[in-house]
């Protein structure tokens, strides 16, 4: 997934990614849960992710639009969660509105 997702003011955003290891392969991720979390506070109340395909390490999000987002950049990370409470995070994921 890349680091940057745009918005377009007034839609909602629909986007995926793969977690993958070090390696670059897709990590199965069966028994994980997945959530957003480290979110800028306008943006945190409308964001919502899920796993598309556990087993191949496919995740999905959406930020639901809000008119009170600002216009500047917003930011969040997106982290993993074992069983056993391990814990996986992604560098921040800027929001950038067009």
């Amino acid at each position: 997934m890349s680091n940057t997702v745009v918005l377009t003011r007034g839609s909602d955003l629909g986007f995926s990614g793969t977690w993958t290891d070090e390696a670059g392969a897709a990590l199965d991720l069966t028994g994980w849960s997945i959530e957003a979390f480290d979110a800028h506070p306008a943006l945190a109340p409308q964001l919502s992710m899920a796993f598309g395909n556990a087993a191949q390490g496919h995740f999905t999000g959406l930020i639901a639009w809000c008119d009170a987002f600002p216009r500047t950049p917003m930011a969040f990370r997106v982290r993993i969660v074992s069983a056993e409470g391990a814990r996986r995070a992604s560098p921040p994921i800027t929001v950038r509105m067009e």
